[in-house]
């Protein structure tokens, strides 16, 4: 990365002619963050322990216990700096045991009502956070900026400073709440995530261990958007797979809207039978069957000025929103899917390489005939067999 992490906490300075400042404050861990904690909703052992036995892959030697759901509405700032109340739901499970602590971040989400804190029990990121919280760990599980209780916001999709602070205020308040409850948690920190929250579990890494002293005991993550300037010059050449055109199309609404240096108007990246299509992308789970191919969608004049690199400006914003490398001493463990078709194993083998290049500890294992529809069973799966040790 050209520019280091530090722009999450410090003034982002753009040497342009349309030179703007993005500012994310500095961390101060003393700081209180907690606003506000409301009962979410019990989920019973029972309901939990059969809903791992038919989704996990492997058998579940695990004593599943009762858990409670918390809101919690915390402190953090939006991409522009403004301070803002975001929330999350923190899981805890009814047992007296000394228990570790997991930060899980979500996968994209399309509807608001797929945020951790409107789920109920189903296929959702909040259920594989409460079933692993029913073996024996608190989980934090934060809504992200633009859902749950900040949801009159615009989620920034993508954007690694603010899903990386964001997903930290939601730790620190999560942890504050048990300090303050004398919650019984042990010193062990484990992290994971996919899809947007794979970015945004690395990012939340890379922050903890450069600017805190809080200890990771070890991170698990699936496929994610971590080689953003690779993977584009590669999907702008030759894809023909509508889900990651899609993927990566909202990507690029959201850099547009947030760096004052791009803010171009949309005819400068589409064509013009899509233009009206692309302001929509936010909510869009799918593209029309139409758009098979990026030079259906989008101009030449961007395609070749991002596989040349003559775009400079959209280049460099890419590469501050990717993971570089750097040595991370905590175990990193990466379990991409072979057939997650938005999101495949290129980018966890480009940010594999520049981590372990960096002296960091990781390793990659690749989940065979894994598809983006199961592969949130399967990381629970890992997760649980990381945090257990079986």
């Amino acid at each position: 990365m050209k520019a280091p992490f530090l722009k999450i906490v410090s003034t982002f300075i753009f040497f342009y002619s349309c030179q703007a400042e993005i500012v994310l404050p500095q961390l101060h861990m003393e700081e209180s963050r907690l606003i506000n904690v409301i009962h979410y909703e019990n989920f019973s052992k029972e309901i939990l322990g059969t809903i791992a036995r038919g989704v996990l892959s492997k058998s579940t030697p695990y004593e599943f216990h009762d858990v409670e759901a918390v809101k919690i509405i915390y402190k953090t700032n939006n991409f522009d700096g403004e301070e803002i109340a975001s929330s999350g739901i923190l899981l805890l499970p009814k047992i007296n045991e000394r228990i570790p602590m997991l930060s899980f971040q979500h996968g994209e989400v399309v509807r608001y009502i797929d945020a951790p804190s409107q789920s109920t029990t189903g296929p959702n990121d909040l259920t594989s956070a409460a079933i692993i919280a029913s073996t024996g760990v608190a989980v934090a599980i934060a809504d992200y900026i633009g859902y749950g209780n900040s949801s009159l916001e615009w989620h920034p999709f993508e954007h690694k400073a603010s899903l990386a602070k964001d997903n930290f205020d939601m730790l620190m308040a999560s942890k504050e709440y048990l300090s303050n409850n004398r919650k019984n948690i042990s010193a062990k920190l484990y992290l994971s995530g996919y899809s947007e929250g794979g970015m945004a579990t690395l990012a939340l890494h890379q922050l903890v261990e450069k600017k805190t002293r809080i200890k990771i005991t070890e991170t698990i993550i699936a496929n994610g958007a971590y080689a953003k300037s690779k993977w584009t010059k590669e999907l702008l050449k030759n894809t023909s797979n509508p889900e990651e055109l899609r993927y990566f199309i909202r990507t690029l609404h959201s850099y547009n809207k947030i760096y004052p240096e791009l803010q171009r108007p949309w005819h400068f990246y589409f064509k013009e039978p899509y233009v009206e299509l692309i302001q929509q992308i936010d909510e869009l789970s799918k593209l029309p069957d139409s758009i098979m191919h990026p030079k259906l969608l989008f101009t030449q004049h961007f395609i070749s000025g991002v596989i040349n690199e003559s775009d400079q400006i959209f280049i460099r914003i890419l590469n501050e929103n990717q993971i570089e490398g750097w040595e991370s001493k905590t175990p990193i463990w990466l379990y991409p899917a072979s057939a997650n078709k938005p999101l495949g194993t290129l980018q966890s083998e480009i940010v594999t390489q520049k981590i372990e290049n960096a002296g960091g500890n990781i390793d990659l294992i690749i989940l065979e005939q894994v598809d983006c529809k199961n592969l949130r069973n399967a990381l629970t799966q890992r997760v649980l067999t990381k945090i257990h040790k079986y």
